[in-house]
Order: structure tokens, then C-alpha cells, then sequence
């Protein structure tokens, strides 16, 4: 089921013409197939995952991940990160995504909001409408 949905966000993307930038994907488990299954390209990258030197519960322990949320990024280039619950939980302050959900984020230079939460349903229910004038 997360393979159909991978591929369902994808495609919701592509029919929504919704430009994308880089992908980046943990490397561990199954985010790079999730990232190729969803956009086509993944690029490994720790700092999706990594949680440092500092213990866990710890304000800093995920700064990398904090650092390519919180960057603003040119029009045109939407970064996807396809990464693990614990982190992006710790830095969202107790809100997990459920599977085939993401979060539209508008960085903030030191921080970073959540301004959307898509699900799948919501995802093929965009594809689906009619254009907007």
C-alpha cells in the first residue's frame, strides 16, 4: 500500500504542475524508494535523519533537518524531503504525518511553518479538480 501511495502523491504533483526542486531521502529504510516511486529521483542525505551529538529530547538534536526546513528556496524549486517520523515530530512539536500525508512548510530563515497538511485523499482529490480560473 505505501508503494501505491508513493506513486499516488507523484502523480497528484505532476497533474497539480506543482514544481519540484531537489529530493532529498534518508538513507536508511525505505525513503529513497519512496522518493523514486513519488518524483523519479531521490538524493541520499543524512541530514534528513541525523540527530547529532546532543541526547535525545535534546531542543538541537535535529539541526540539519531544522537548517533545510527553515531555508527559504527560490520560486520554482518546491526541496522535498522524504525522511522518518521521530525527527520531523521532535522539530514539529508532537504531530505526527500519517502515511501518504505531507506538510507544506513556509520557511522562516531561523524557523519554519506548517501552513497545510495534504492527506492522500485530499492529494488525488486536488489532481482531480478542475482548474482554477
Amino acid at each position: 500500500r505505501g508503494r501505491e501511495n508513493a506513486r499516488a502523491i507523484g502523480a497528484a504533483i505532476r497533474a497539480l504542475a506543482i514544481p519540484i526542486g531537489s529530493v532529498l531521502a534518508s538513507p536508511l529504510c525505505r525513503t529513497v524508494e519512496t522518493a523514486m516511486l513519488a518524483f523519479g529521483v531521490a538524493e541520499k542525505s543524512m541530514a534528513v535523519r541525523e540527530g547529532g551529538p546532543l541526547p535525545p529530547g535534546s531542543p538541537g538534536r535535529y539541526e540539519a533537518l531544522r537548517v533545510l526546513l527553515s531555508t527559504p528556496v527560490a520560486p520554482g524549486a518546491n526541496p522535498v524531503l522524504v525522511g522518518h517520523a521521530y525527527p520531523y515530530y521532535s522539530l514539529v512539536g508532537g504531530q505526527y504525518l500519517e502515511e501518504g500525508e505531507a506538510d507544506v512548510l513556509r520557511p522562516r530563515g531561523a524557523d519554519f511553518e506548517v501552513v497545510a497538511r495534504v492527506g492522500l485523499k485530499q492529494w488525488r482529490e486536488l489532481a482531480a479538480a478542475p482548474p482554477s480560473r
